[in-house]
């Protein structure tokens, strides 16, 4: 018989009457489950058409993994083969199935792997599996008849059947092994081997690494070993450990490279990724001294997952340096252990752990054998749950709880296990100078039901703690009480087994006895997403949940991708909260206007040579020219649009002359600041060297700080004014770039000469005008740039690279999205160049005609300030804030059209907290360190690319959030071709906003009737007609690796006359039409959602 038990799933395999004694039939039980909402299902599939060795599951995936395998076949090399050596091979063949259906599985492009394996012609083969994301490992084990074991590892891809690495066939009677992490394989191995091939007795967990092929059709590499986890060497000759095996349940996360696209069961929690303990189950050969005998003694030894990744990254370094794996002694590893002796404690061979936590039964003793037992083996149990979480531990040291208590290792003898043999494997594990004695909990339950011991078996999962045995009788057990708060579920299966299982018991604590507002008051310091999963859980807190306005306003704002404000607004209360995030959440759903206002602008001076403009906190900033003044901006309109987020009307306010020419400028409302930039001078660079191409101009910048509502000097800056010169060129016009995060204020000078676009970037402390940091020299291609955190900057730019083919010698770009981080100088001490740290690369175009000719990206708001960056303003009261990760990088990339002077534009959208997680681990490495590539395979998923050459943005202020607006002509319902251009404009402009939020496409994904679009990149079009001429389609989105995630679309005809200058820009509660219309009254078309 066969089974497993996986995401509170037991399967069951059995043969059929006369087809052999493999596994043909399995059955199929699905535990009730709070956790994912599941209710007890059964099912059965009664003929798997092929014969069994072994299975696994993998629930959250629907996946059931079947190992078929023929009969071992002799390789014909016997010559010369040494006796322990494999004289056979076996063929093997993996089927990969739905556990729901026993289909082949729907994600898995070749429904059966297949292999051969090293094998013995008199043996017998196990096998074990396990799955993380994407990966597939397969352990084979052949057990020689004259007692030797050999085994392999694989690693496959399951969803498109490669293979991605492998660990080569070795003789070291290795049984099993776990996953780490999904690019670290355990294998515990008892024995190793002398080079003369004398036995040793030193055991040691051995670690390997293996990384994925870089392309499909690159070879799979075996797997490296890394680091070597050495074991204590008996003490005494008499005991030598002689088995090992390994438990390690659930198997780690997958990273976001490893994911699977699959969507598991809704839960309301997961274990933590850390939060697991690795269990090795030991066994002992003992030799008693006198009379030649021998015994077995079994023990487990306990090591914290977290405290392996830990040392094992520690080795990392030293193991690139040399080429044989790090050895780790017990005296460096052995304090994070916990031995324990489980010779009187069963548990089965799998599934009896879970996280930190590991069940077994302790069969009762004679001397406790009830005096009514029918039978031997009829007896009052135990059930034993040992906890090797910290947390746990300590907190059960600190209180008396009935049935619980902690544990030594050195003191521990709950079993009396008066065997001399213990004492040996004692010695070697608590004798030492380093002993496993880190203390754990343990909960024991006494039980009467009736096991026969080697029948019997007992598995856990998060919610459960369950036990199935054999009968000879169809057996029904009844629910029973056994502790106060215990829940017994009694479940029936069909044939000759029944199981019981323990729903854990539910958590009690003082906390539901305070009053009401005091438990109302804590619960608003939780974070939403608990709040939800405590309505799930608990019909108490929900009730609680349920009634407070306070807290269900927390939870709209979560939904919807908001959080609560750093200054609230203090002047409405809970209910009128709550009732604007409904409507504002309500109108953004919705593809008709509610609410369009048109505001007059300024009329523009006819002779007006200057246009400049920002948007940004519900601002909208128009800069001019004055007659006779110059081209440069010297007067400034603002319009504050009507805001429900901040409490604001609309208003209108006008610098009418500004004082110096202003370049371009930014603000920033919640600071009141305005920054300007003035250029005072140039003056000749000299080039005594006379070198092609170097700049021939100094330019002189003066960086003026002032405040937004009255252009006076900002009472924050220390110093109003902050100077900067750079080379330029004598035949350019310089353009500019800003971000704001906190106190920190970045710059991007845009120069362009005849051959090339270069920029430099500076950052400086706006509050004392002090430099932060900088990025220098020159890099080609780099337009923009915008911060990832307040440590963190992105840029990215075009790399060009010299390529020979056929004699002839070309240049290439390719695109990178460069990361730099940065340490703000202390005291007096002059700024450091910020560091690279790592690189996004960009897929390359096959065809060299489309090679990337522009990067400029977008991303707005600006990051939330840390403490480290932080001002002294409070900002503007508001009802809400955008959630900090809840944004998306607009990457637009500019590639070659058909007619040469022209170029083609389509933008690549990319997750922000992607790109942060792939990186926050390199900020602390130490400096010198190269900046680590990442290749476009590794961060693809979840990106969506767009061809956008037929929409129209501006140059800013289109994003906001994970929503991105834009106009276009709306071709879908044309029917002819040959309508005038001003008529379409006037007749089928749509506004389109893409919204790249998962949670609310998901929400639209699973509604029945929307008004919203669900757009897929690989197959639908914006404006119902694909851009004309070459585009970087198959670059992004018709590969293997293809930028193609959905994501919402909400389009709507609009009927205002647009004509050909006009601009669109978006806020949390605005979408704003900018309408240029000269010699005639501009005006602001705006589009409200609150």
């Amino acid at each position: 018989m066969t089974y497993d038990f996986h995401g509170g799933t037991y399967v069951r395999g059995s043969s059929l009457p006369g087809m052999g004694e493999c596994t043909r039939r399995l059955d199929v039980y699905q535990l009730p489950s709070i956790n994912k909402g599941t209710e007890w299902k059964e099912w059965s599939h009664a003929d798997l058409g092929i014969d069994i060795r072994d299975f696994a599951l993998q629930t959250d995936y629907d996946l059931l993994v079947l190992l078929e395998a023929d009969e071992p076949v002799s390789d014909g090399k016997v010559s010369g083969r040494s006796g322990a050596s494999p004289d056979a091979v076996q063929h093997i063949k993996i089927h990969l199935r739905s556990l729901e259906t026993g289909q082949p599985h729907p994600v898995a492009v070749r429904p059966i792997l297949e292999c051969q394996v090293p094998s013995y012609m008199q043996s017998m083969c196990s096998f074990s599996a396990q799955v993380v994301g994407r990966y597939l490992a397969v352990f084979f084990q052949v057990l020689a008849w004259r007692g030797t074991r050999c085994y392999e590892l694989r690693v496959w891809d399951w969803t498109v059947g490669r293979l991605i690495s492998y660990i080569e066939p070795s003789i070291d009677g290795a049984e099993s092994f776990t996953f780490l992490s999904d690019r670290l394989i355990l294998v515990p191995c008892p024995v190793t081997f002398a080079s003369d091939g004398k036995l040793t007795h030193q055991a040691h967990l051995d670690i390997y690494k293996f990384d994925e092929p870089s392309s499909g059709d690159a070879t799979a590499q075996p797997a490296c070993l890394v680091a070597s986890f050495c074991l204590p060497g008996a003490t005494e000759t008499q005991t030598i450990i002689s088995r090992f095996s390994c438990r390690c349940d659930p198997a780690p996360s997958p990273s976001a490279q490893t994911a699977v696209p699959y969507v598991g069961h809704p839960r309301i929690y997961d274990i933590a990724s850390e939060n697991r303990v690795l269990c090795i189950a030991i066994e002992a050969l003992n030799f008693r001294a006198g009379n030649g005998g021998r015994s077995r003694t079994k023990s487990m030894l306990y090591i914290p997952c977290m405290g392996l990744l830990s040392a094992v990254k520690d080795s990392f370094d030293e193991y690139t340096q040399g080429d044989s794996a790090v050895a780790i002694l017990w005296n460096d590893w052995a304090e994070m252990t916990s031995w324990i002796d489980v010779g009187q404690v069963y548990t089965g061979n799998q599934c009896y752990v879970y996280g930190q936590r590991t069940v077994g039964l302790v069969y009762a003793r004679s001397e406790d054998i009830a005096d009514d037992a029918e039978e031997e083996t009829t007896r009052i149990h135990s059930l034993v749950i040992f906890d090797f979480d910290p947390v746990r531990v300590k907190r059960a040291s600190q209180r008396t709880r009935p049935g619980v208590r902690t544990s030594n290792p050195e003191t521990e003898n709950a079993w009396d296990i008066p065997m001399e043999e213990t004492k040996l494997m004692r010695n070697m594990f608590l004798g030492g100078e380093s002993k496993a004695n880190t203390p754990f909990s343990v909960r024991t339950t006494l039980i009467n039901e009736r096991f026969h011991s080697p029948y019997c078996y007992v598995m856990i999962d998060e919610e459960h703690v369950s036990s199935l045995h054999h009968s000879y009788q169809l057996s029904y057990h009844s629910p029973t009480t056994l502790l106060p708060r215990n829940q017994y579920i009694g479940l029936t299966l069909t044939g000759y087994t029944f199981i019981w299982a323990i729903k854990l018991p539910k958590m009690t604590s003082l906390l539901l006895d305070l009053p009401k507002e005091i438990i109302i008051c804590i619960l608003a310091w939780t974070p939403p997403q608990d709040l939800l999963k405590w309505c799930q859980v608990c019909r108490l807190l929900k009730g609680f949940i349920g009634e407070s306005v306070e807290l269900q306003y927390l939870i709209e704002l979560y939904s919807f991708g908001y959080v609560p404000p750093s200054n609230p607004r203090r002047d409405i209360l809970y209910h009128d909260k709550l009732r604007l995030m409904k409507e504002h959440q309500k109108r953004w759903k919705s593809t008709s206007w509610t609410q369009v206002d048109t505001y007059p602008l300024k009329k523009r001076n006819p002779s007006s040579t200057s246009s400049t403009y920002d948007f940004y906190g519900g601002v909208y900033a128009q800069g001019y020219s004055l007659p006779g003044m110059g081209e440069h901006t010297r007067r400034l309109d603002l319009y504050r649009l009507p805001s429900v987020n901040r409490g604001t009307p609309w208003k209108q306010w006008s610098f009418e002359d500004l004082g110096v020419d202003v370049r371009d400028f930014v603000m920033q409302p919640d600071y009141d600041l305005l920054v300007l930039l003035e250029l005072n001078k140039s003056l000749p660079c000299p080039n005594p060297d006379g070198i092609e191409g170097a700049p021939d101009l100094i330019q002189y910048f003066t960086i003026h700080l002032r405040t937004l509502g009255t252009n006076q000097p900002h009472p924050d800056a220390t110093r109003p004014t902050i100077t900067y010169n750079t080379p330029s060129y004598r035949r350019n016009r310089p353009s500019f770039y800003f971000q704001i995060v906190g106190r920190y204020l970045a710059l991007q000078f845009l120069i362009s000469n005849a051959s090339s676009e270069r920029s430099k970037l500076r950052v400086w402390d706006w509050t004392t005008g002090k430099d932060v940091t900088y990025i220098e020299p020159w890099r080609t291609g780099a337009e923009s740039f915008t911060f990832l955190s307040d440590r963190l900057i992105l840029v990215p730019y075009l790399q060009v690279m010299s390529q020979s083919e056929g004699g002839l010698h070309n240049t290439r770009t390719h695109g990178k999205l460069m990361v730099y981080t940065f340490t703000e100088p202390t005291g007096n001490n002059p700024a450091q160049e910020a560091r690279p740290i790592a690189s996004f690369d960009l897929p390359n175009a096959a065809n060299p005609f489309l090679d990337l000719q522009g990067l400029s990206c977008r991303c707005d708001p600006a990051p939330v300030p840390s403490s480290r960056s932080a001002t002294r303003h409070d900002g503007i009261p508001k009802l809400f804030d955008l959630a900090p990760e809840n944004r998306v990088l607009c990457l637009k990339m500019r590639s070659q059209a058909v007619i040469p002077v022209d170029q083609v534009e389509s933008t690549l959208y990319i997750q922000f907290a992607g790109l942060v997680q792939a990186v926050v681990h390199l900020l602390d490495q130490p400096t010198g360190q190269p900046a680590l590539t990442i290749p476009w395979e590794d961060w693809a998923k979840g990106t969506s690319w767009v061809d956008t050459d037929l929409l129209f943005t501006g140059n800013e202020c289109y994003v906001f959030g994970q929503r991105v607006v834009s106009v276009g002509l709306d071709r879908s319902d044309i029917d002819s071709d040959m309508e005038e251009i001003d008529t379409l404009i006037r007749r089928f402009s749509s506004l389109c906003i893409f919204d790249f939020d998962p949670i609310r496409v998901k929400r639209e994904l699973l509604l029945s009737e929307s008004e919203i679009e669900i757009f897929d990149p690989k197959k639908d079009c914006v404006l119902g007609v694909w851009g004309e001429g070459p585009s970087l389609r198959n670059t992004f989105v018709e590969r293997e690796h293809a930028a193609d995630t959905p994501f919402a679309l909400r389009k709507t005809l609009i009927n205002e006359r647009l004509g050909h200058h006009y601009y669109v820009m978006v806020d949390e509660e605005h979408v704003v039409m900018a309408l240029q219309r000269f010699g005639r009254e501009s005006s602001l078309i705006v589009y409200s959602f609150s």
